[in-house]
């Protein structure tokens, strides 16, 4: 990873901000409380019933515009994103790399375009009283990106045990072990829902059931887990690459650990974003369907998919020199995470 990308990759985040600070003065004359539509903001369903609220109509199309432009914010900034991974994708297939990298792609571009189906109910389907799929759709691009996660902290174990097979073998065992109970979770959950029907009554049904704060204890859960094991890594990273110094160039470490900092801050960050944001809608905090959708939805997913596209960009073709984990992991951390690995082999 060099500075220049370092210094893109900052500069592009600074800008999202600016422009999601934008998007946020204009609507306020019309946002939408959460509280106001709590089972939209759970579920990524609004009703007329949810909307209106026994308001006149002049009430009730400001709210739906409200909607809109929230559909608007995120049908544009994911599909943004989503051709970015398409074309990283068809590069990483064009040039053969490792069928591990190939996957993660393909992974993280699914779990964008789930994300889709909110905003496209939003835009066109307001008041429709399906909620299932759209439920479903989030819960599965959660749980993709969470599997994306694993990969990446799978990729800087590899070069924190670098020589130490054992404790590579047990972090890939562990790394296992969490995504094969998502994987159960994400079938089981379907099943689950389709005990209640697909309309108002269902949904109400459903957001006054236990069942539903199962789900939304799993899900912070689920940030959580993921969150703890991918920082965790990082650090320990970190605190190898400090070890290099007196070894290797001291600029090649200093820039290294900033950029690393700056990947760990920015999953930290946003998982701790998602974590509040689904503490202040289960205490009935009033607070704008806009600055839920923010703090909840755009910046939890777009943020760590941008950093995580950008340590995986790096092309190479199989040569059979290196495992797919390490490969990976060279290339998230640059040349100075190649020298210790050739260090310690």
């Amino acid at each position: 990873m060099t500075l220049a990308h370092g210094g893109q990759l900052q500069s592009f985040i600074w800008l999202f901000i600016v422009v999601l600070e934008s998007v946020c003065f204009a609507s306020d004359g019309s946002n939408l409380d959460v509280g106001t539509v709590a089972a939209a903001s759970a579920t990524g369903s609004a009703t007329e019933g949810d909307i209106g609220n026994g308001e006149d109509d002049e009430q009730l199309q400001r709210q739906l515009t409200t909607l809109r432009v929230c559909g608007w914010l995120v049908l544009l900034l994911y599909v943004a994103l989503s051709l970015a991974i398409v074309w990283q994708t068809s590069l990483h297939f064009l040039y053969s790399s490792a069928s591990a990298k190939k996957a993660f792609h393909v992974t993280l571009l699914v779990s964008m375009l789930l994300q889709l189906s909110q905003a496209i109910e939003w835009i066109w389907f307001p008041t429709s009283h399906a909620w299932k799929v759209i439920y479903v759709c989030r819960l599965h691009s959660l749980l993709l990106l969470s599997f994306c996660k694993s990969y990446l902290a799978v990729c800087w174990a590899g070069v924190v045990s670098a020589g130490q097979q054992l404790a590579r073998r047990r972090m890939t065992k562990y790394v296992t072990g969490m995504n094969a109970l998502l994987i159960l979770w994400g079938v089981i959950v379907p099943i689950l829902l389709a005990g209640y029907s697909d309309n108002i009554n269902g949904q109400y049904s459903f957001m006054n059931s236990t069942f539903r704060s199962v789900l939304k204890f799993s899900d912070g859960f689920i940030v959580l887990a993921y969150g703890v094991l991918l920082g965790y890594q990082g650090f320990c990273l970190r605190r190898r690459l400090q070890l290099a110094r007196g070894t290797v160039p001291a600029d090649s470490v200093e820039k290294s650990l900033s950029q690393l900092m700056l990947a760990i801050s920015i999953f930290i960050v946003s998982d701790l974003m998602r974590i509040l944001a689904m503490v202040l809608n289960e205490s009935q905090v009033a607070m704008s369907i806009l600055i839920y959708l923010i703090m909840y939805n755009i910046i939890p997913n777009i943020f760590p998919t941008l950093c995580m596209l950008h340590l995986m960009r790096r092309l190479t073709r199989k040569d059979g020199s290196n495992s797919p984990t390490r490969t990976a992991a060279l290339e998230a951390m640059g040349l100075i995470v190649k020298m210790l690995w050739l260090e310690r082999n």
